[in-house]
């Protein structure tokens, strides 16, 4: 019970002096936006228009009911706005980028020189605020990573409101409105070899921390039954 109480506050200490180094960075990045200089100096490379995929082309033939799949994650806004960020991070999965959920509110997806910071909204707007957290997020990225290209992307289902569409247009952000959730084969099945086949729901605490290599023989299901039909079985 200690070594709980002991893992609980270190875990709150790590997040609190995370929430005041974004709070420091975020004060200073709005300074300088608000005075036209662009943070750093540092240029972000844009991404194309039509980059992401689009969700009509992904809206699936099957109609598998994956709702009993997500049982930890509460019907509001939090865990709405949860799911719809692992179906954005499954989107750059399937498109073969690797993603790192550990980001907070953001997605960082890399593949091969490139790194993407995304920030995604399923309910509400996304407000001048987190637009500037994510500009100052993914200007960290290019300043720890200089031989990387690192751009930055907006997805929401909701539209921009202008000054943050302004804000997004004057650093290179590039953003998708109106791309909304589908639902998604969200079983991850990893072949960590011939005999290691497992299988993770969203609900598993490891699932996030899978790394997916459909090329390697990993691949997304619909249902534990066909995870398992696939000899995939679960770790416990």
């Amino acid at each position: 019970m200690a070594d709980n109480i002991v893992d609980l506050q270190r875990r709150y200490a790590r997040a609190e002096a995370e929430r005041m180094r974004l709070r420091h960075l975020n004060a200073a990045l709005r300074q300088q936006v608000e005075s036209g200089v662009r943070p750093g100096a540092i240029e972000l490379s844009p991404l194309s228009k039509g980059f992401m995929p689009s969700d009509e082309r992904h809206s699936h033939v099957r109609t598998y009911d994956t709702d009993e799949l997500w049982k930890n994650f509460a019907s509001s806004n939090l865990g709405l706005n949860k799911r719809y960020r692992i179906y954005i991070g499954y989107l750059y999965e399937r498109m073969g980028w690797q993603v790192d959920y550990s980001g907070g509110r953001n997605l960082i997806s890399r593949k091969d020189n490139k790194l993407i910071v995304t920030i995604s909204e399923a309910i509400m707007t996304v407000d001048l605020s987190a637009m500037q957290a994510l500009l100052g997020a993914a200007m960290e990225c290019k300043r720890d990573n200089p031989s990387t290209i690192v751009s930055a992307m907006c997805v929401t289902s909701s539209a921009l409101i202008s000054r943050v569409s302004s804000l997004a247009k004057k650093f290179s952000i590039a953003v998708r409105e109106h791309f909304y959730f589908r639902n998604f084969p969200c079983v991850r099945c990893k072949a960590y070899s011939e005999i290691q086949r497992v299988y993770y729901v969203p609900d598993d605490e490891e699932y996030l921390s899978v790394k997916m290599f459909p090329e390697y023989g990993d691949r997304y299901c619909w249902s534990p039954d066909e995870a398992e039909a696939m000899r995939f079985y679960r770790p416990y």
